[in-house]
């Protein structure tokens, strides 16, 4: 699965004298082979919790060292990648680099390393960005209802898919609530209770899965499908916080390992059940980097926005009704391409997507 990468300009942080989010990447698949959708239907078909689990707006992975945490992260990373082709993928992680046993570095799948964020001040930045994008875009729909608009399509707002990973999540944590003049565990909160709804999806990962260690309350966990993996052993100091029926869930997970099988619990809504850890044996995440170098390739992506697609499904739609003439030179003026058989960004990619949106738009009258 060849992932390739392209470098994207963001918004600066300059409230509160915050240091600046210079850049990060957007991520484009441009293929997806029929074997990686085997794999996630088979896995989905094998083991029905994992559907379920990653329904769930978030997502949050507990275990201990070698217990396939990082496996596990390579399936959920992959399958938002697959539902989500050109949205963001963003990575906090103090342990960036850190060795394992057999002396090989976390090299994060093969990621480029400009997202991995590692110092303190860079998860910082990083983690005030996203909470910056999702104030921009409650602003942007709470404005858009006050001044009448009844549809999203109505209005100006960039909703381009994002996941931010949060690696050692306990002790980043630890270190914003230790902190009295930090509201950084409040955003982490927002984006939790908001994110959904603003396209905005933060997997936390670490090593503890108790409510009071990774410092969430009940009410917010209602909003993360929790996995907690029982292997090599069960982490029974942790689960103190599951109620009811922990003594049984225990049991059935010791079992479960006396039997050589990779149990975990499962925690969707409240309600906590044993399942085991699908066989991803075979499922090797490796994303290959490779810059673009062709211009008309960079230049596209840079142009085909979330904002820039909103606003090229209103024109195909006002235009399929017989409210405006076709609109395709104005963009093509716009955008400063001639609308020829010659222009490469004319015939391979504006007018495909153009085209593509004046169907869907007919359709839908249609209907």
């Amino acid at each position: 699965w060849t992932v390739w990468t392209v470098g994207q300009a963001l918004d600066s942080l300059s409230d509160l004298g915050e240091r600046s989010y210079q850049k990060s990447s957007q991520l484009v698949i441009r293929a997806i082979p029929p074997e990686i959708k085997s794999k996630f239907q088979s896995i989905k078909n094998d083991h029905a919790w994992v559907s379920d689990f990653l329904a769930l707006p978030h997502q949050r992975i507990t275990g201990g060292t070698g217990s396939g945490k990082s496996k596990l992260l390579g399936l959920v990373i992959s399958q938002w990648l697959e539902s989500n082709p050109s949205g963001q993928l963003f990575v906090a992680d103090p342990n960036y680099g850190k060795p394992d046993d057999d002396g090989y570095l976390n090299n994060w799948f093969g990621l480029d390393s400009k997202w991995i964020k590692q110092p303190d001040d860079e998860i910082d930045a990083l983690i005030d960005h996203v909470h910056s994008k999702l104030d921009e875009r409650i602003k942007a729909c709470v404005d858009g209802a006050k001044n009448g608009f009844k549809k999203l399509s109505d209005i100006q707002v960039d909703l381009t898919p994002i996941c931010l990973i949060c690696e050692e999540f306990d002790s980043i944590v630890e270190r914003y609530k230790s902190d009295k003049t930090s509201s950084r565990f409040d955003k982490l909160i927002e984006i939790i209770k908001q994110g959904r709804g603003y396209k905005i999806k933060l997997i936390p990962v670490g090593q503890s899965a108790s409510v009071g260690e990774g410092g969430f309350s009940l009410a917010t966990l209602e909003n993360i499908a929790q996995l907690i993996i029982c292997y090599p052993s069960v982490p029974e100091s942790q689960l103190r916080y599951l109620g009811g029926a922990k003594d049984e869930l225990i049991e059935i997970a010791e079992r479960l390992i006396k039997e050589g099988k990779r149990p975990a619990i499962c925690t969707i809504k409240g309600q906590s059940r044993v399942v085991t850890i699908p066989d991803l044996s075979g499922f090797n995440v490796i994303f290959a980097n490779n810059n673009p170098t062709d211009p008309d390739d960079i230049w596209w992506q840079e142009t085909n926005t979330e904002t820039f697609r909103l606003a090229l499904e209103l024109r195909a739609v006002k235009y399929s009704q017989g409210l405006i003439q076709s609109p395709l030179k104005q963009i093509c003026g716009e955008l400063g391409i001639e609308p020829r058989s010659t222009n490469k960004r004319y015939t391979q990619y504006l007018k495909p997507v153009w085209e593509s949106a004046l169907s869907e738009a007919k359709t839908l009258a249609k209907n």
